[in-house]
């Protein structure tokens, strides 16, 4: 087995979106070799991340502007404590049409944010 060719320096030990991996010029067949992890459906990284905030890390490398982790995992992320720790990523898209779809994650739409005094931004559930 021929071994994989060295990954760009901009992407060693970094978490990287196959289009990215692509801007730096790797192959298909590099961004499907077995040194590198699929966290998400387009994303690779070298090692399987194992908490939120890493599995957090990882989703962000797709991630729209307009999208925002929500519900649960915005929760989780924050600090709140919750019963159960979630095994699935909730993303919302703000404003646009196009909710995530991707293995383990559900996706949501909201038209708009709010933005309270303190300049924090929230969901508007209305």
């Amino acid at each position: 087995m021929q071994p994989h060719g060295k990954l760009p320096e901009p992407l060693c030990g970094k978490i990287f979106s196959v289009r990215t991996g692509r801007h730096h010029g790797l192959s298909d067949s590099r961004t499907r070799s077995k040194d590198l992890v699929v966290p998400f459906r387009g994303v690779r990284a070298h090692g399987m991340p194992k908490s939120l905030l890493e599995r957090g890390r990882s989703l962000l490398a797709v991630m729209e502007p307009h999208q925002v982790f929500s519900h649960e995992t915005a929760a989780e992320l924050w600090g709140m404590p919750l019963p159960k720790a979630g095994e699935v990523m909730h993303v919302m898209a703000i404003g646009v049409r196009g909710r995530m779809r991707r293995p383990g994650v559900k996706g949501w739409e909201r038209a708009r944010t709010e933005t309270s005094s303190s300049g924090a931004c929230a969901t508007c559930l209305s």
